[in-house]
């Protein structure tokens, strides 16, 4: 189950399926650390601000991956 959500978070975040992958090994310990409660109610939004919330908190890795991410959404919004 964990992995399943896991999968979908970080899918949420990130578009291709390459860096999904990445994002995936990278921030799995980073959302059992600091999301795990959002992980177990299924709700991709709470899991997704608290990765946000704790961008300054997560691996290096994790983190890369999460900026990137959010730079390539806000240039597909412009």
């Amino acid at each position: 189950m964990k992995l399943s959500v896991l999968m979908v978070v970080t899918g949420l975040v990130l578009a291709s399926s390459a860096h999904a992958q990445d994002a995936r090994t990278a921030c799995r310990p980073d959302l059992v650390k600091f999301c795990q409660s959002q992980m177990e109610q299924r709700d991709r939004q709470a899991v997704k601000a608290c990765l946000i919330k704790n961008i300054d908190k997560l691996s290096d890795g994790c983190r890369i991956r999460i900026k990137e991410a959010l730079a390539k959404r806000q240039m597909k919004a412009n």
